[in-house]
């Protein structure tokens, strides 16, 4: 499961809300402080958007998840491979919780 999530869910995920939305929101809102700032809000509401089946914590963790995935990917010189991995590593950390039924994330 720790192996299948990063291609199932981590890449596509990065590709279509990092990579394409934030090209798309960055051409509508500009390429300055306040066009960025705007442009990974808006992402990070849709991507929270999209968790809806897991509940308003769940919306609002994977809000600020994507919140700092948007920016990252922004200070990052628009580098995907940094936010596929730090996403997959927030899969893998979770099916391993889930695997030893106790928080390892103190």
């Amino acid at each position: 499961m720790a192996l299948i999530l990063p291609l199932t869910a981590s890449i596509p995920e990065e590709v279509i809300y990092r990579g394409f939305l934030i090209g798309r929101l960055s051409g509508f809102f500009g390429q300055d402080i306040r066009g960025a700032s705007m442009t990974v809000l808006v992402q990070a509401l849709i991507f929270g958007s999209i968790h809806f089946q897991w509940g308003i914590g769940g919306m609002i963790m994977t809000f600020i998840m994507g919140a700092v995935w948007g920016a990252a990917y922004l200070l990052c010189g628009r580098n995907l491979w940094i936010v596929i991995l730090a996403h997959s590593a927030g899969h893998i950390l979770l099916v391993t919780q889930l695997y030893l039924g106790e928080s390892i994330i103190v």
